[in-house]
């Protein structure tokens, strides 16, 4: 069975958000899950200062033709992300890419979660930009 997931909840900017009493404030559940998930699609490959293997490289993407080899290179490197989370049910990663130009790349991702009250659906909508990779939604 797995323990309850917490971690400082991040705004937006992935600044930690302060609860009332000034302390940091905790997701907890599948928002934590959510959260974990949506940092690494977000995070370059690289830049993070603990790890040099977390991140992703979506941003290469971006100037890509959308081809059929570039939608499917997409679709498995997001599975690889999502799928190596502890908490993501075993095969259950789904990836579409909704919208492909040169300047922008949507697409949706959807995984079980396994949380302690058993499992969750849940679902992320994703944007590559000249901006960066940002999750713009998610479930």
């Amino acid at each position: 069975m797995l323990d309850e997931w917490a971690d400082i909840y991040l705004d937006d900017e992935g600044n930690f958000k302060a609860s009332a009493d000034g302390d940091v404030q905790l997701v907890t559940g599948k928002a934590a899950y959510l959260q974990d998930v949506k940092h690494e699609l977000e995070t370059v490959l690289g830049s993070y200062p603990f790890d040099e293997t977390y991140g992703t490289r979506l941003i290469m993407y971006l100037q890509r033709e959308n081809t059929e080899l570039s939608r499917q290179e997409l679709i498995q490197d997001v599975e690889e992300i999502v799928q190596r989370h502890s908490f993501v049910v075993p095969g259950s990663v789904d990836v579409r890419a909704n919208s492909w130009t040169l300047r922008e790349i949507e697409f949706s991702v959807s995984f079980s979660v396994q949380t302690p009250d058993g499992i969750e659906s849940a679902e992320l909508t994703v944007q590559i930009t000249v901006d960066g990779v940002r999750v713009v939604r998610s479930e």
